[in-house]
């Protein structure tokens, strides 16, 4: 059993998913309050770390992709590490327009990892997420599945204040982010399944490194990338960007999030300041847990009001990572962690923004919706 709960704890943990824990009080401002753009960015900024802390560390590097009008690609590199877990692997997801995915699990081996501390540079030999100066390529080799991509940033990296969102007075736990591709151009050609798609779209990047024990991660995330369409011109093209999420109870159920909105190439909003609704929850046949269809978002910053409302399409992957867990053994794991349902689909963004000089512009965006809530 013991080997199954050390399982459930590292499934969890790649997917950002919550475990058990209980209240505590809140220490620390939103890191979402100073403009990030303002802050200068080094190169460890990028890299991973081969630093040792007290509470377990999860660090990862996070690429996305909308492109061919409709198809996405989803990719995390990730480091699981404590005195019982040294986890290195991939995931990936390819999503077809009409919501087909294909799943791909890549595990490394510890030994194989190689990575710079100075830029962005991570391989285990076969398989390489690298960059620096805005530019940034992922090749991967593996059984069934290639790709060679580029991700040529439109904005500037950045970090909000000096990165990092401390949880405890003392220091010790915390999470670090920094938007290394906040918003590019994708190319470059994905192989899987016998096929070669060559891509052309638009993206973006994270990494982050988040301390803490592994009995306290965040309970519940909404995350919303839209994009216009590649048939718009650059110079016309809108994008946004939402990540909502809350802190453990241990800390206080902190809200942590973002909301940044992208136009003729330049970052118009930054804030952490915005109305978030979700609803028209729905419950498929083959799932036994409800989510919500419809994000309804109203923010108004920086001269610019936006208000719109992003309705999911088609649920493209759904995961209940209990049930990788033997039926037997099921109670006795729920007595260490929570139950999790991952949900993550596409659609379409429609709505206004307002800017500067009052003028009304129209908004019709596509992308990926993902939403996590604790059962």
């Amino acid at each position: 059993m013991y080997r199954y709960l050390i399982l459930m704890i590292t499934l969890f943990l790649s997917l950002g998913i919550p475990l058990k824990g209980n209240p505590a009080p809140n220490h620390s401002p939103s890191f979402m309050e100073e403009r990030a753009e303002d802050n200068s960015l080094k190169g460890e900024d990028f890299a991973f770390t081969d630093r040792e802390f007290e509470y377990a560390k999860r660090e990862s590097i996070y690429f996305m992709s909308r492109f061919n009008d409709g198809w996405l690609f989803i990719t995390t590199l990730f480091h699981i590490e404590n005195n019982l877990l040294n986890k290195w692997a991939i995931y990936t997801l390819i999503v077809e327009p009409d919501g087909t995915s294909h799943w791909v699990d890549h595990k490394i081996k510890p030994s194989d990892v190689k990575f710079e501390k100075d830029h962005l540079f991570i391989s285990d030999g076969a398989n390489t997420i690298k960059g620096r100066g805005g530019f940034y390529s992922i090749e991967y080799r593996m059984r069934d599945f290639s790709c060679n991509l580029n991700f040529k940033n439109i904005l500037a990296p950045w970090k909000a204040g000096d990165g990092t969102e401390y949880l405890d007075k003392e220091g010790k736990i915390f999470e670090k982010r920094v938007v290394v591709s906040p918003w590019s151009e994708v190319s470059g050609y994905i192989k899987f399944n016998n096929r070669v798609l060559p891509v052309k779209g638009q993206g973006f990047g994270e990494k982050s490194l988040i301390v803490n024990p592994l009995t306290k991660i965040q309970p519940y995330m909404h995350s919303l990338k839209v994009f216009s369409s590649e048939d718009i011109p650059l110079d016309q093209r809108w994008y946004i960007n939402l990540l909502d999420y809350f802190s453990h109870p241990e800390y206080d159920s902190k809200h942590l999030g973002r909301l940044f909105i992208g136009h003729k190439g330049q970052l118009v909003l930054n804030t952490s300041e915005y109305r978030l609704e979700v609803s028209d929850f729905i419950k498929d046949d083959n799932i036994p847990y409800e989510y919500p269809r419809s994000v309804s978002l109203f923010v108004s910053g920086e001269g610019y009001i936006l208000e719109g409302e992003f309705k999911s399409e088609v649920l493209f992957n759904f995961t209940d990572v209990l049930k990788k867990i033997p039926f037997l053994l099921r109670p006795i794991v729920l007595l260490f962690v929570d139950r999790p349902i991952y949900f993550r689909s596409i659609g379409e963004f429609r709505g206004r923004i307002i800017g500067p000089d009052s003028e009304i512009t129209p908004l019709l965006l596509s992308g990926s919706y993902e939403y996590v809530v604790v059962k």
